[in-house]
């Protein structure tokens, strides 16, 4: 129908206001300038950390969120876990120095639409930008990589679910400990007795046949659980 079609010509000129989360001055700058260059962008709100970035979008209707990672007083993980949680409609780019397929694996997990490296080329920038709000998701090679690297590790998860009788939680408890996270806020964030963790990897060391966190890591490494 043209009334349709007319809606949806609206919806596609309607401008994408933009919130560039980073932490270095003289990049939030440039990469400011370069937004206001693209022809779909329209409002751009600066933010110099996570904390500032959910207040900019709670204050402003906010379509795009350029994402950096590693900011102060809130990072670009917990910041992303926020908005997905606090503001569902919103798109989220993070912004990376890292390509690790496993890094970029957990950014996936966490409900982003799609992630850049900092070296990207402004015209993928531009083209991310318009995906994640035309379609909700823009693909490129580093996610096609990160994705066909998750497909093949969950086969290696399940298969060593099913050999060594090992818990969901047990790899949850295996994963934090490879994150050098601390095993009393590992039960902290499981919500769970620093017992009840101590005993996880006790069991987990017995069925593994293997001793102490860095034999449980080295298994988890050769099982291809992490990588």
């Amino acid at each position: 129908e043209p009334r349709l079609l007319f809606n949806y010509r609206s919806f596609m000129d309607k401008p994408i206001s933009v919130c560039l989360t980073d932490d270095h001055q003289l990049f939030r700058k440039a990469m400011t300038r370069l937004l206001a260059t693209f022809p779909r962008v329209g409002e751009i709100y600066e933010a110099e950390n996570g904390k500032q970035c959910l207040e900019q979008v709670a204050k402003h209707r906010v379509d795009v969120v350029l994402l950096d990672i590693e900011m102060p007083v809130l990072n670009g993980m917990d910041t992303a876990r926020m908005l997905v949680r606090d503001f569902p409609d919103v798109k989220i780019i993070t912004l990376t120095m890292h390509d690790s397929e496993s890094y970029l694996k957990h950014l996936l997990d966490t409900g982003v639409h799609s992630f850049l490296l900092k070296s990207t080329d402004p015209q993928e920038l531009e083209n991310a930008i318009s995906a994640v709000v035309d379609r909700d998701f823009y693909h490129n090679d580093l996610i096609v990589s990160a994705m066909r690297r998750a497909y093949v590790q969950n086969r290696k998860l399940q298969q060593a679910l099913a050999d060594f009788e090992i818990s969901e939680r047990e790899i949850e408890i295996l994963r934090l400990l490879y994150d050098d996270i601390p095993q009393k806020e590992i039960a902290t964030r499981l919500n769970v007795s620093e017992h009840t963790i101590h005993r996880h990897k006790h069991n987990l060391q017995q069925k593994l046949k293997v001793n102490g966190t860095i034999g449980l890591i080295k298994w988890a490494f050769q099982k291809g659980i992490i990588t």
